[in-house]
């Protein structure tokens, strides 16, 4: 397996729902016209600094979006994978917290009381989704390319940079990530530095 490669970690544009502040899950959601305006100038930053070989992509909407913009100044090919997606969250999706709390007490006590192990009816939990994530993210390593984009979700985002800084889970939940957002991770002779977090100047400036 070749480690000498540098990873693009991007979370997907801003979502058309952001204002309501739901869980929007395994929901296919659009963007906002402010999401296209971050990932164009992303596209472009990464396009003449990094150029990504591949680019790598939930398939959900909000992240493909992201990976057409990133595609389109690179010309890098896109593959879309399922275990990128962020985390199904089963009967609370669509929900704003209050409205879950109102609905599902019991479940709205779980959640908080084990945020890792809770499984939301219809979903999964937090170690389910690093399972699938860290699954793919391995295979994404075993690739060829040495430039790698892969635009994904704050969840999903959590639990990788979890993994190269050696966090638990537990602490994944409150690594910041915010709507296209960059993180940049070397990979060297199996060691990884993680040289940008949660980056958002790419576009603010």
């Amino acid at each position: 397996m070749q480690f000498d490669k540098t990873i693009i970690l991007l979370r997907h544009p801003q979502v058309a729902n952001f204002a309501e502040h739901v869980y929007n899950g395994s929901h296919d959601v659009g963007i906002t016209s402010s999401g296209a305006k971050q990932f164009l100038k992303i596209g472009k930053f990464l396009a003449k600094n990094y150029r990504p070989d591949i680019i790598f992509s939930s398939d959900l909407i909000r992240a493909k979006a992201g990976a057409y913009f990133v595609s389109r100044f690179s010309d890098a090919p896109v593959v879309f994978m399922k275990e990128l997606r962020e985390r199904n969250m089963g009967i609370f999706e669509l929900k704003i917290w209050h409205k879950i709390a109102s609905l599902y007490p019991n479940e709205a006590k779980q959640f908080i009381d084990n945020p890792v192990h809770f499984r939301p009816a219809g979903g999964e939990s937090f170690a389910d989704q690093q399972k699938r994530v860290m699954k793919a993210f391995f295979a994404i390593l075993s690739s060829e390319k040495k430039y790698i984009a892969i635009v994904a979700h704050g969840g999903t985002n959590r639990i990788i940079l979890s993994f190269i800084k050696d966090v638990s889970l537990k602490d994944a939940i409150r690594i910041d990530q915010d709507y296209g957002c960059v993180n940049i991770i070397v990979c060297k002779k199996e060691q990884f530095s993680l040289i940008e977090e949660n980056n958002t100047e790419i576009y603010e400036n």
